[in-house]
């Protein structure tokens, strides 16, 4: 289906795996995780897909059975180098697992953003065009 309510009535697991975009932020908040009664939530896309105050209530309300979040809100940075992944939290719930959202960090997923770096790079300078481009509307 291309309607986010058909899909999570749908199904028990929620997959979120969203660009974050002027569209998709806060896309899935109160209303729709209301609809989620005992069923799971796994974000892998970016956390401001998901309403954080949202996603805090339907945790600790017990709406969501449970969440596997790779995203958050809150990262680690040169003025804050210890930050807690949400200023909600979340991340004392037993019904959920957190990850710093790291997976490209890996030898062989850097070997291939370079590569489509250079793809990118050879295509400019041969037809004058990159093989991909960026949508600047859609930011992705």
């Amino acid at each position: 289906t291309d309607d986010i309510h058909d899909a999570v009535r749908a199904g028990d697991l929620v997959f979120v795996a969203l660009p974050l975009t002027k569209k998709t932020a806060g896309i899935i908040g109160s209303d729709l995780l209301s609809q989620m009664k005992g069923k799971y939530l796994v974000n892998v896309s970016r956390g401001r897909v998901i309403e954080e105050k949202a996603l805090y209530d339907a945790l600790k309300s017990g709406t969501l059975a449970g969440a596997a979040i790779d995203v958050w809100y809150e990262y680690p940075s040169s003025d804050r180098p210890a930050t807690l992944p949400s200023r909600y939290p979340i991340h004392r719930f037993s019904n959920v697992v957190m990850s710093p959202h790291v997976g490209s960090w890996s030898v062989e997923s850097m070997h291939s953003m370079v590569n489509g770096a250079l793809k990118n790079i050879e295509s400019f300078l041969l037809k004058g065009r990159p093989e991909e481009e960026i949508d600047l509307d859609e930011l992705y």
